[in-house]
């Protein structure tokens, strides 16, 4: 079977998926962005690469690269996982005969109401959709427009696989560089900080902490949301409390913490951030929303919480940094959970067999 990837970005995950379907015997190519990550992984396996860069949804010099690209090397199926990559395909391929399938790694933004949805997702010419987790198919599930509605054989769950060893977290004293004593407890957090996050409730339950415990937060990644800052201001622990900003070495920093925290309002699809400090062995403290439920078993690999509790959020925080061998032994599992029922191995086993299926189905 020749597979054709057709993406803006790798991600780690993504570039060991294209390796082990080609390990598998398929013939696959990628088309990404020239500053793509991973590509690395690609190359040493002898998978083609070549470059493109998509501006927007429908670029007309990516629409007319790919429409070469795709008519000079024939391929079966097209898989573009980012929404961007999937518009272009579409228009560039609307005379060929290929199937497609996509990913949606996110629940929300989509509507029947809305024209950018039928040039992607809701495009009639898409075969599959790969959900990475059931929220994501739920959420495809509940989209209605008087008779319109996504047909539920179009939807697969196959969540994206992890291999614990890619990580390696970061010495202590890394931390130390944002403020944070050697021997200080520090929890922490890795999202874009948009208001869904609830990034400001963990704010919040910060204040409620013993005092005795001095714990430290860590904040990763770029603040979207304005209440960040002013729960930042306005708490009494705020000299505790660390914006670190975007930080290409995330996963490391997120292993050297205590606890992992995602304080997340609404639906998510499946956390990475989550995952990659799981697979270091870093307990989780998720809320008890779609997505992320499915990650974290309560008080077994983490804990789940109220969305929205601050001081809930703060009684399992200080739970888990009382008791050494709690956190031991919830970190220990949730690093087993990611290695057996989120690894890579696996997602390479369903994706293979998802694109036989598509074909010959066709």
């Amino acid at each position: 079977m020749r597979v054709c990837v057709v993406t803006t970005d790798l991600d780690r995950p993504e570039a060991y998926l294209y390796a082990g379907l080609h390990a598998g015997g398929f013939d696959v190519r990628v088309v990404c962005r020239p500053e793509a990550e991973y590509q690395d992984v690609l190359g040493t396996r002898g998978i083609p690469v070549a470059h493109c860069q998509m501006a927007s949804r429908l670029d007309r010099n990516a629409i007319a690269f790919l429409q070469h690209d795709l008519s000079s090397t024939p391929c079966d199926l097209v898989y573009a996982p980012r929404k961007r990559a999937l518009s272009n395909v579409l228009r560039a391929s609307r005379r060929m005969s290929v199937r497609i399938v996509t990913y949606r790694g996110i629940p929300g933004y989509l509507s029947f109401l809305d024209p950018g949805s039928w040039l992607s997702f809701l495009h009639p010419r898409v075969d599959r959709i790969v959900c990475v987790s059931e929220a994501v198919r739920d959420y495809f599930l509940s989209l209605r427009l008087l008779g319109l509605q996504v047909r539920p054989d179009t939807l697969v769950t196959i969540p994206k696989g992890h291999d614990p060893s890619w990580y390696r977290p970061s010495d202590r004293t890394a931390l130390e560089a944002f403020g944070v004593p050697p021997a200080a407890p520090v929890v922490g957090c890795v999202a874009t900080m948009v208001p869904r996050k609830g990034i400001d409730v963990l704010i919040d339950a910060m204040a409620l902490l013993p005092a005795t415990l001095q714990t430290h937060l860590l904040l990763i990644g770029s603040v979207r949301d304005r209440r960040v800052h002013m729960a930042h201001r306005r708490s009494p622990v705020r000299d505790r409390i660390h914006l670190a900003g975007y930080r290409r070495d995330a996963a490391a920093l997120a292993g050297a913490l205590d606890v992992f925290v995602l304080p997340t309002r609404g639906a998510e699809g499946l956390p990475r951030a989550a995952i990659e400090a799981m697979a270091q062995r870093v307990p989780a403290i998720v809320t008890d929303v779609p997505g992320s439920r499915e990650l974290v078993q309560d008080r077994v690999s983490g804990r789940l919480v109220p969305p929205g509790d601050a001081r809930a959020l703060g009684e399992a925080v200080a739970e888990l940094l009382d008791d050494r061998e709690l956190r031991a032994s919830y970190g220990a599992n949730a690093q087993q959970r990611i290695a057996q029922q989120f690894n890579i191995e696996d997602t390479v086993v369903r994706m293979h067999d998802l694109f036989d299926s598509v074909l010959r189905t066709g």
